[in-house]
Order: structure tokens, then sequence, then C-alpha cells
């Protein structure tokens, strides 16, 4: 009688799990005994008909599995696309920051320095790009400028009187 410690090791030993040592255990019990050889070649058979009805085709895979195939073949791909060392980097990033930042100060700087067209009078910068042509007889213009405060103002005096219109 073959108590269900053997068992499981011929069993185990069919599926090639047992190290050295086990598999002389079991071909020693296996040459000994007539009713492990039995038990051997009826687990045997039951494993060749189990591997040789597989299905020719792959079951599908589920979703999760999927995703996991996937990422793991684009983390594969990824790692070998990279054209700058991985000590560079921390670098590269360090002068982007430091270009972008210049950058950003630079404008602002010469947007409070300069007007956008420095051929421009100041009263044409107040005015909004508006140009206002005085007359002569009608119109006058004082300007004050304050380089300290970056600050100019314009005053412009017209000298017309309201016109009243008739009552009827």
């Amino acid at each position: 009688m073959i108590d269900e410690r053997k068992e499981l090791k011929i069993q185990a030993y069919l599926d090639g799990e047992l190290t050295i040592f086990g598999r002389y255990k079991v071909n020693r019990l296996l040459a000994h005994n007539a009713e492990a050889r039995r038990l051997h070649a009826e687990l045997n058979s039951i494993q060749e008909l189990l591997h040789h009805n597989e299905l020719d085709h792959p079951l599908p895979e589920d979703k999760e599995s999927f995703r996991t195939r996937i990422t793991h073949q684009l983390r594969v791909e990824g790692e070998g696309t990279s054209r700058v060392p991985n000590r560079i980097r921390p670098v590269l990033k360090w002068v982007a920051a430091s270009a972008a930042t210049a950058l950003i100060i630079f404008a602002g700087v010469y947007s409070l320095m300069s007007p956008e067209n420095s051929n421009q009078t100041p009263a044409h910068v107040l005015l909004g790009g508006e140009s206002i042509e005085p007359e002569a007889a009608n119109a006058s213009f004082i300007t004050f400028k304050s380089e300290s405060a970056k600050l100019s103002v314009v005053w412009v005096d017209t000298k017309s009187s309201p016109v009243a219109s008739p009552i009827n």
C-alpha cells in the first residue's frame, strides 16, 4: 500500500520538482515496489494525455494581464532609447529652468525699460497707441517725465470753449 506522502513524491518526480537526492529515493522506491511502479505508470499516462490534448490556441488573457504585459514591453523598449545619460539629466533640467527664468526676467525688465517702439512719444504710449495731432491754435501739450519714478505725464489742453446749441 502506497501512503499519501509517497504518492505526492511520485507526482513531484513526474513534474520534475525534486532534487537529485529526492529523485534517487523515488527511483529506489520504483525499483523495489510494484504498486509504486503501477501508480507511476498511471500518473505518467494521465500526464501525457493531458499534455497531448491541450488546446491548439491559447486562451484569451484578461484585461489586467494584458495591461501588465503591454506596460512591461513599453518599459523594456523605452530603456534603451534614451540619448541622454542619466547623470546629465539633472544638469539639463537645471539649465532649462535657469534659461526659462532668465528669459522671463529679461522680458519683464525690457518691457519696463522701453516703450514698444522707441520712436513713439510718451503721449502716444499713454494713449494706447492713439495719436493726437494738436492743431496749432486749438491744443497744446505739457509733458512731465520722472526717470526715478519711471513715470511720464502728458497734459493735453484743447483751449476750446464749449459750443452752445441754440434753443428752438
